[in-house]
């Protein structure tokens, strides 16, 4: 019994000082969760409302726009202050540097045991150059005049096929593994790198074109980055996708106001 009280005083100590650990600055209010694991699972949590994401609404409410806590074993100040963020996006390179968590400094091929300065300011340049190169090729003018007619047209296509079958089983048909996309894109890389001849002047090209005076450009990183791309706007698109067509019907003037405009 002295044994388990022993314990369960040290857990509890441990607790404690990982709640209230302090830091060399001033922080926010807020809360570090449990130790190790922080407030990760609640951060994940996901919610099928439109609202504001409970994890989100719950501590603006307590702590403010502004709070800390610890997501990831991460300790992290989470802003929702949209002042503060456009405050903090323009300080970027000055007041403040990009950093990423440790797994995505691999993938860079960066050693996350290097000085701290010297891997914010090389991933500050690599999220830069690669921000520049895709805003070149999927910004509002090309959007409009050449992606958007391209998904129209195979929307139609897939809803036309699918029209003459009895069920669609959507996510079997729109699944596809990450290894099988890999290596889609690694075939694609091959391809293209055989054949430099050949240039369809999309971002795959753009990206094999700058591995020529990019150190950082890889097969690897570039076969990853494509594939975090995919990934990264299916939640987004697939999201706003579906609140336009379902606010856009329930809406008839607004339909209409569309159509004219």
């Amino acid at each position: 019994m002295g044994l388990m009280a022993l314990i369960a005083i040290a857990v509890s100590h441990w607790k404690y000082k990982w709640r209230i650990r302090s830091s060399g600055g001033k922080l926010p209010p807020g809360s570090m969760g449990f130790p190790l694991i922080g407030e990760t699972i609640e951060f994940f949590m996901p919610s099928k409302s439109v609202d504001i994401p409970p994890f989100l609404k719950k501590r603006t409410k307590r702590y403010g726009t502004l709070f800390k806590t610890n997501v990831v074993g991460r300790p992290a100040v989470i802003s929702a202050d949209p002042d503060f963020n456009r405050f903090i996006l323009l300080e970027e390179g000055k007041s403040v540097e990009m950093w990423y968590l440790d797994a995505f400094a691999k993938l860079l091929g960066h050693d996350t045991t290097t000085d701290l300065e010297v891997k914010t300011n090389v991933t500050g340049y690599i999220h830069k150059h690669v921000t520049n190169v895709i805003l070149n090729h999927f910004g509002p003018e090309r959007l409009k005049d050449k992606l958007l007619p391209q998904l129209q047209a195979m929307a139609e296509k897939t809803l036309n096929a699918w029209s003459t079958r009895e069920f669609v089983d959507v996510k079997r048909d729109c699944a596809m593994s990450q290894k099988k996309l890999l290596n889609i894109i690694e075939r694609e890389i091959t391809e293209r790198i055989a054949s430099p001849g050949i240039r369809k002047r999309d971002l795959l090209d753009h990206l094999l074109e700058d591995m020529k005076t990019q150190t950082f450009l890889t097969r690897d990183f570039i076969t990853y980055l494509m594939v975090a791309l995919m990934v990264a706007s299916l939640e987004t698109v697939s999201t706003g996708l579906t609140m336009t067509i379902k606010l856009i019907t329930e809406s008839p003037r607004a339909v209409q106001e569309l159509i004219v405009s």
